[in-house]
């Protein structure tokens, strides 16, 4: 079908230059956009608690008027005389300076929170998945320290079954798990999917914090393996890499490959179901977290942000991961946002260091 040059023309007038150029933010920073775009739109309800907030709402503000009329730039004489204004208002209004204790969570507070999941009366789901996912989701953010928007995004194409051999030598193959993460926070930018591979632990010391056995309890139960026969873990375990191969890679079925891993429930006519194709909402996991922390009595509310900032104190205290490795993991340019919003601003035996002592780590 041939168009007129008039069409073309009038296609060309009716453009809408700032609504086609306009960056698409992610659900989190729209948001906070909307919130920030209706609070200067009408009386805002309640205070301002601290100095930071009044930072971010003044950045979120910025962005506002970027996607509203267009313009990018802010005169450095207006930015300059603002930041003095926000600290007269932090003055004048007593906003708190000190930043907000964010807890950290470790291996063992992680263990106790398991524990707690698989033995306390107290936690019930609607439907009994919800505690293996929840494990499951709690163990992931343990040991890869990713978001919880990149572990609610994975599906099924993103994780692979292999069987290696033994670097023992032993007849029994070991399992290989691997999952790659490919909804990741960026800015301006694409980031590289990060693909962690987690293996089986010979003679596992605790079952509970073993993601390897959550995720196959997972597959099982989704029935996920491509073979007919692969239907019980037993069968897996029996099976051996052929002679003069170095690998076995165990299929998962095709047909869910867009399945996600972490679903929600249905209500249906007779019963409460897992869906088949819709994600657990982080809006249901939270409140999950929360309730889970609060019965196993921990100190400071319970999400896996906390299990991401433990993630991170320990991979800078192995000595087995370098900095470059960390940034990869984290998705960072560079060290200076893990040492502004994670570092640990506890310090260590220093009496020790420029004494020449041992340091009394388990004291300090």
């Amino acid at each position: 079908m041939e168009y007129s040059p008039e069409y073309y023309q009038q296609i060309e007038d009716n453009l809408d230059v700032l609504e086609f150029t306009q960056r698409v933010y992610g659900r989190g920073s729209e948001n906070m956009l909307s919130l920030v775009k209706n609070f200067w739109y009408q009386e805002r309800k309640g205070s301002l608690g601290t100095a930071s907030s009044l930072q971010t709402y003044w950045n979120a503000l910025y962005l506002v008027r970027k996607k509203e009329t267009g313009c990018h730039q802010i005169d450095p004489l207006i930015k300059s005389q603002i930041h003095g204004v926000r600290q007269q208002l932090a003055v004048a209004y007593n906003l708190r300076k000190d930043k907000k204790k964010k807890p950290v969570l470790y291996a063992e507070d992680k263990f106790e929170l398991l524990k707690t999941l698989y033995t306390s009366t107290e936690t019930t789901f609607p439907y009994e998945r919800y505690r293996v996912q929840l494990a499951l989701i709690m163990q992931l953010a343990g040991i890869t320290g990713n978001r919880p928007s990149a572990l609610l995004a994975v599906r099924y194409q993103h994780i692979k079954v292999t069987l290696l051999p033994d670097p023992d030598g032993r007849e029994q193959p070991r399992v290989l798990i691997e999952i790659v993460f490919h909804h990741t926070k960026g800015y301006l930018r694409e980031k590289d999917a990060n693909e962690f591979g987690i293996p089986d632990v010979p003679k596992e010391p605790c079952l509970l914090l073993c993601p390897l056995i959550t995720m196959l309890a997972l597959l099982f139960a989704d029935q996920g393996f491509a073979a007919p026969s692969l239907t019980l873990p037993e069968q897996l375990f029996r099976l051996r890499i052929a002679p003069g191969q170095k690998q076995l890679l165990v299929p998962l079925k095709e047909e869910i490959a867009e399945r996600p891993l972490f679903r929600r429930c249905k209500n249906t006519v007779q019963s409460i179901q897992i869906s088949e194709e819709q994600a657990l909402p982080d809006t249901t996991l939270r409140p999950q977290m929360t309730n889970l922390g609060s019965i196993t009595g921990m100190e400071l509310p319970t999400g896996l942000y906390t299990f991401r900032r433990g993630n991170r104190q320990a991979l800078d205290n192995s000595s087995e991961i370098t900095d470059a490795q960390r940034n990869i993991i984290f998705q960072y340019l560079n060290s200076s946002v893990f040492q502004k919003n994670y570092a640990s601003r506890y310090m260590p035996d220093t009496q020790a260091a420029y004494r020449g002592l041992k340091p009394q780590t388990a004291l300090i």
